[in-house]
């Protein structure tokens, strides 16, 4: 694994293939990994039927380039995208796609994951 800094925002620590998670300056990564368990996972129109405020789209990629590297689960990319939303200040976030494609931009394989973040009212009833 190689730590590099990505445009001031943390330490990215390389996972397998192209997917990363960043771990910000002066965090662990177990800090890290409770702040993703904060953000929630929602159902399509959840989010705004619970009064949520659009944060940003975001997007988390992997890219298997040899033959012999596992494969990273959309588990994992669904991780890095809650992951993301945190360091937004979003607590929520609605899955919009997961697509996997062979033979592309030097990658055996390839999985992207959008989502939209939001901040949510926990406390709003339906």
């Amino acid at each position: 694994m190689k730590p590099v800094l990505l445009m001031g925002i943390g330490l990215s620590v390389m996972l397998m293939g192209c997917v990363n998670t960043t771990v910000p300056l002066g965090k662990s990564q177990q800090q890290v990994n409770r702040s993703v368990n904060t953000v929630q996972l929602m159902e399509p129109g959840e989010a705004e039927s619970r009064a949520g405020v659009l944060i940003d789209e975001i997007q988390a990629n992997y890219c298997r380039s040899t033959i012999t590297e596992p494969m990273r689960s959309t588990y994992s990319l669904i991780q890095s995208l809650k992951q993301q939303a945190n360091q937004l200040g979003a607590n929520s976030i609605v899955l919009k796609q997961c697509q996997q494609q062979a033979n592309r931009d030097g990658c055996l394989s390839q999985i992207t994951c959008v989502a939209t973040a939001y901040n949510v009212d926990i406390s709003y009833s339906l």
